[in-house]
């Protein structure tokens, strides 16, 4: 997670909370793939409040290769016991033009 723009490597404005969960990519279909399981990061134990903008993905759970990143479509602040889950995430490949 990521509190500002990741950056390219996506190193830059880390979140107090670095737990890197889980996403489990489903089939692609039609240039988009989605995830089959929702991440979630439950008992918020970081700064707070903090504001989480985006978040980064890695290969992973610790070290890894960063792969993307993307910004929430809303940002999110957390408090202590706080939980966000990522109910929706889509990714898709534009056509070469």
């Amino acid at each position: 997670m990521h509190t500002g723009a990741p950056g390219a490597s996506g190193t830059a404005n880390v979140s107090s909370v670095t737990t890197r969960e889980a996403v489990t990519w489903g089939s692609a279909s039609g240039r988009s793939v989605a995830p089959s399981n929702e991440p979630q990061w439950t008992n918020w134990a970081g700064t707070a409040p903090e504001t989480v903008t985006g978040l980064s993905f890695w290969s992973a759970s610790t070290s890894g290769t960063f792969g993307f990143s993307m910004p929430l479509d809303s940002s999110v602040t957390m408090h202590v016991d706080d939980s966000l889950t990522l109910t929706s995430i889509e990714i898709s490949i534009p056509l070469a033009s």
